[in-house]
């Protein structure tokens, strides 16, 4: 995967076209972040809904790549289009925004 491959992911990211975003997921995907583990179709269903409910924008600090391995430090910001008690960030109120920094190490087979 190319620095650019890698950028257009980002893009599709912060669409909130969930359409988009899944095309760059296998169906063998897992997800582990704040402390909660999904694969596969769970793993698409959960960023549909998302989606639906949050707007989202990853905004990249860093990017690391070597080989298919890619380390990511970015900047989260999610605002919650509804009521969300439940979400892995943590409760938010309709209206609410939530600033957070990741770092994801992440194994792509392809984008």
């Amino acid at each position: 995967m190319t620095r650019d491959q890698f950028l257009a992911y980002l893009d599709d990211y912060n669409s909130g076209d969930p359409a988009r975003l899944v095309v760059h997921y296998t169906p063998d995907v897992v997800f582990e972040n704040y402390g909660h583990r999904q694969s596969g179709v769970e793993v698409i269903g959960f960023l549909t809904w998302l989606a639906s409910v949050v707007q989202a924008r990853m905004t990249p600090r860093q990017i690391w790549f070597d080989g298919d391995q890619i380390a990511l430090e970015a900047d989260m910001l999610v605002t919650a289009l509804a009521d969300l008690p439940d979400l892995p960030i943590g409760a938010l109120c309709k209206g609410d925004t939530k600033v957070s920094r990741t770092c994801r190490p992440c194994r792509c087979h392809r984008i």
